[in-house]
């Protein structure tokens, strides 16, 4: 006997900060579904998605330079134990902002040049998703002068002051 098929009946998000991730957005990356109204059946409770949506919480915090957040959960039974609440809760840590950018390896092409393309300074909020866009403008640059074997990659380094890092980024021109 298999017995009843658990039904999900709300989904809440504790302990993010609003101003940064509100509960909608965040509702949107997991695939786990709540009911929509007491007469719409919920989304099935599939411990395994569950365990998926966590690990997206936990990316996307660190996407955001959240290089400590942790998710937990939490899933509470109705007294009928069909309906349960699922509860995920956030501890986003200190958020990281870098402190120094610097190249490695460039030789052709001098920092100078490289620091025109890059959009991210001293002081900012560490972004995946700026680090990703400057990386391809260096790429993009080093393929514009015939440096079809280039590699550029980050190496991200955590100071010790908690909430700092320096990125570098590390140029291989090739031929």
């Amino acid at each position: 006997s298999e017995g009843p098929r658990e039904k999900i009946a709300a989904i809440e998000v504790v302990g993010n900060d609003p101003h940064l991730a509100q509960d909608a957005r965040l509702l949107t990356l997991f695939e786990s579904k709540a009911r929509l109204s007491n007469w719409i059946i919920g989304g099935d409770y599939i411990p395994s998605k569950v365990e998926g949506d966590m690990e997206k919480l936990v990316a996307y915090y660190r996407n955001l330079g959240y290089f400590q957040a942790t998710v937990g959960r939490q899933v509470d039974y109705d007294d009928s134990g069909h309906w349960v609440t699922l509860r995920y809760i956030i501890n986003e840590g200190p958020r990281y902002r870098i402190t120094n950018v610097r190249m490695e390896g460039n030789d052709e092409v001098s920092t100078d040049s490289l620091s025109k393309l890059i959009t991210i300074t001293s002081g900012d909020y560490f972004l995946r998703s700026q680090l990703r866009n400057d990386l391809e403008s260096i790429k993009d640059l080093y393929g514009k002068l015939g440096y079809i074997y280039s590699k550029v990659n980050t190496d991200i380094r955590f100071r010790e002051t908690p909430g700092e890092l320096e990125l570098v980024f590390q140029i291989d021109e090739g031929q």
